[in-house]
């Protein structure tokens, strides 16, 4: 039996029927926003903040010393960040000065 026999031309050209399209549903009727979804939220999330705050009570003071170890930590570094800045730019504009009138009177000197 060859693959001829097996399948009549049938087969392959039955019209397919497709079900009807869907209808679109209609827009949904919007309602002007209210703001009690976010007064909500802010309640919530007050509460599960005083809730894990009462749970830290026993490591408050661990938390605490770290929380200003972290501090004195970065006070120390941005008192170094704007005096050491202030002095380096003042540093650092004298010498582009001192070299610019260097090249300067160079200029001057060769020109002539």
């Amino acid at each position: 039996m060859n693959s001829s026999e097996r399948f009549s031309d049938e087969d392959f050209e039955r019209s397919v029927q497709l079900p009807p399209a869907p209808l679109r549903p209609s827009a949904p009727t919007s309602r002007p926003a209210s703001l009690w979804g976010v007064v909500l939220a802010g309640v919530g999330a007050l509460i599960i903040a005083c809730a894990l705050g009462f749970l830290m009570i026993p490591v408050a003071g661990v938390a605490l010393a770290a929380a200003g170890i972290v501090f004195v930590f970065v006070a120390i570094a941005a008192f170094h960040y704007v005096v050491w800045g202030w002095w380096l730019s003042s540093v650092i504009r004298e010498d582009v000065e001192a070299e610019e009138r260097a090249e300067a009177e160079y200029e001057r000197l060769r020109k002539r």
